[in-house]
């Protein structure tokens, strides 16, 4: 039998070495442990616009919106320091609804404020919705005591969403409104005398459990 020349052998060797995928470099530990800069992105109804979350250079989270035809940032709304947008929802083509929260560590859950705000998507017609915070009132100049969570839209996006409310003080009823987010008005969808329920709605907007 005929050994194999040692050019042979050469060959071989450099063949499987070409064959053999490159290897991957490796990814920093540094990038696993990086904080997102932009996160919860939401889709617009017609598709053509894209809320998102993001940390902005000093350090402030902002709400912005993209155009997605060029990803060119059509607004960027920054929130004072330590407070997020959260539960951002599209009302409509055009303006967004979006309740606040809280930072108390990097790590820690953000907690809601209870505050419902209102604007369009190129930073327009800013509304305050619902919340008890001092200085900021109601078109009727009336402060809500209690804290409000967003739970959903009517089926037709028609510039409303519906909030759950939470009570403070002797006001032990739990209920959910309607809220036009361009007029500022509101009107009850359902009341239960329990304090802290929920509301499960049907396809119209009415309250079928708590």
């Amino acid at each position: 039998m005929n050994k194999p020349s040692l050019g042979r052998v050469a060959a071989s060797l450099l063949l499987a070495l070409a064959l053999q995928p490159a290897v991957a470099e490796e990814i920093p530990l540094r990038d696993f442990a990086r904080h997102a800069t932009m996160f919860s992105p939401r889709l617009s109804p017609d598709g053509k616009l894209l809320a998102v979350t993001t940390k902005t250079e000093d350090g402030l989270n902002a709400l912005s919106v993209l155009q997605l035809s060029d990803m060119q940032t059509v607004s960027l709304l920054k929130m004072p320091r330590y407070e997020l947008p959260i539960n951002v929802t599209w009302v409509s083509d055009t303006r967004i609804a979006y309740a606040k929260a809280r930072e108390s560590g990097s790590l820690d859950q953000p907690r809601p404020t209870g505050e419902v705000f209102a604007t369009d998507y190129d930073g327009g017609k800013q509304k305050y919705l619902f919340g008890y915070m001092p200085g900021m009132k109601r078109r009727n100049g009336v402060h809500d005591f209690a804290a409000g969570y967003i739970v959903g839209v009517p089926e037709q996006r028609n510039d409303h969403v519906y909030v759950r409310t939470r009570p403070f003080g002797s006001d032990r009823n739990s209920r959910i409104y309607d809220i036009d987010t361009r007029k500022e008005s509101r009107r009850t969808l359902a009341e239960i005398g329990e304090p802290g329920m929920s509301f499960t709605l049907d396809h119209e907007g009415n309250a079928r459990y708590a």
